[in-house]
């Protein structure tokens, strides 16, 4: 996923608390026509040789799960649960970002 430089966070306790305040997930797997997401509740815990492992649960009936047998790299997004919208037009350019998440 493309992050700018400047965004870019390489404070790996920073990243590990985010992800344990903010627990909800898209999971996002590469499917057999279409990417497939699902909004899932996920939690790290610490695996074999202090890896970080993210752990959740997908329903049975949610076709998401026969995915991870064959395409077991995915993709977990958490955003933040402070969302705003600003408008281009408060920029002198109209290249930007209008969508940004605040955590505090």
């Amino acid at each position: 996923m493309y992050a700018p430089k400047f965004f870019e966070i390489k404070d790996w306790p920073e990243t590990e608390r985010f992800i344990r305040e903010t627990g909800l997930a898209t999971l996002v797997s590469r499917g057999s026509e279409f990417p497939m997401a699902t909004h899932i509740p996920l939690e790290l815990e610490e695996g074999e040789n202090s890896r970080a492992i993210l752990s959740g649960h997908v329903a049975r009936a949610n076709h998401h799960w026969k995915l991870f047998e064959t395409q077991p790299n995915v993709l977990a997004i958490f955003q933040s649960p402070v969302h705003h919208y600003i408008s281009s037009s408060l920029y002198n350019h109209p290249n930007v970002p209008t969508w940004i998440t605040r955590t505090s």
